[in-house]
């Protein structure tokens, strides 16, 4: 599974994932999307338009980062343009949870998120943001 962390404004942070999210990948995925929801940014936005495979373990933390992200007033949702992503939602009972968009710039303009320009983080398999270092 491959991992990148983009933001187009501030507060609004887009977590992408691409290959399969398994019980093996999870734990990736949830070491990049908790800290984020902890941040307390206006909103964040899970990426799956890249998924292949979205397995029980994934849906559960969906589905468990929908609800803390609600409680805490951050809006939350998921971009979902695949069929395997969908039937896995639909199969655990999330369909019904968060907003799902077919798009990422969808799920952007419905948080709110301003037409900047997008910084995207490479993720490293360890889950951490690398450093990137810009030219002036």
């Amino acid at each position: 599974m491959r991992l990148s962390l983009s933001c187009t404004d501030p507060q609004v942070v887009v977590l992408s994932a691409a290959g399969d999210v398994d019980l093996a990948t999870t734990p990736r995925l949830s070491r990049l999307l908790w800290p984020r929801l902890w941040s307390t940014p206006a909103a964040v936005i899970v990426d799956l338009s890249r998924v292949r495979f979205l397995g029980l373990a994934g849906v559960e933390l969906l589905a468990r980062a929908h609800a803390y992200a609600d409680h805490r007033g951050i809006a939350f949702s998921v971009v979902t343009s695949t069929r395997a992503v969908d039937r896995a939602l639909i199969a655990g009972g999330l369909r019904a949870g968060p907003p799902c968009f077919a798009t990422s710039t969808a799920a952007r303009g419905a948080a709110g998120a301003t037409d900047g320009t997008d910084h995207e983080y490479p993720v490293a398999r360890n889950g951490q943001v690398r450093s990137v270092v810009t030219q002036p």
